[in-house]
Parts: C-alpha cells; sequence; structure tokens
C-alpha cells in the first residue's frame, strides 16, 4: 500500500470537494447517484480481514477514511445501495490484490460503490 502518505490529502480536500459538489448536484436535481471506485471499504463486512490490528495502516481501511466516509453519507442522506439490500452479506468483494494473490482465496475488500 501506500503507508497512507496521502491520507489527510483525501480527508482534508477530496472528501470536502466531493461533499461540496454532490450537496450542489443535490440541490440542482431530484436525484443524485454516486457510482464508483471509492477505495474505502466502509464496513466491516467491506473486507476480509477487519480483526486484524494492521488494517488501520493501510490505504481503504484507516479509522480515518472510514469515519470520512461515513460522514459523507450521514451529511447528504446517502445510503449505500448494494448494503442496503444485503445487510449481512459479507464475503463480496470488488478489489483484490494481484501481489498477494488474495482472489483465489477470496482476501479482498469491497470499495466500489452505489450511492444515492
Amino acid at each position: 500500500g501506500d503507508k497512507l502518505k496521502r491520507l489527510r490529502y483525501r480527508i482534508d480536500v477530496w472528501e470536502e470537494d466531493l461533499r461540496s459538489y454532490l450537496r450542489k448536484l443535490d440541490a440542482e436535481n431530484d436525484a443524485v447517484l454516486l457510482c464508483g471506485d471509492l477505495n474505502v471499504a466502509h464496513e466491516d463486512a467491506d473486507f476480509w480481514n477487519p480483526t486484524q490490528k494492521s488494517v488501520e495502516h493501510h490505504a481503504g481501511t484507516s479509522p480515518e477514511e472510514r469515519a470520512s466516509f461515513k460522514r459523507t453519507l450521514q451529511e447528504l442522506d446517502f445510503v449505500d445501495a448494494w448494503r442496503r439490500q444485503n445487510p449481512d452479506v459479507s464475503g463480496v468483494y470488488t478489489y483484490w490484490s494481484q501481489r498477494s494473490r488474495s482472489r483465489p482465496v477470496n482476501r479482498g475488500m469491497r470499495i466500489d460503490y452505489f450511492l444515492g
């Protein structure tokens, strides 16, 4: 991983800009849907090893990224459409490390979302 070198930028700049843009869209439209690779595993069920202490120091699973994602959902009154339809499902991921050959053993993260 990138050892969280860009964490402050992500939290303080990128996500703030994203929230601001989404608020603008929401004010101008009846509905807003954000889809894509957001590079964060929001809930414990969204990655294969949430109880491992080291995940706090990896991009996509840091407490700061997860809290900021939660803040986005709350402030914009958005829901994670897939999780809403599958509240108790785990082991369904959209990213697996190629370096560590994680896909065959399903050690992944769900980092792609449909939010609205």
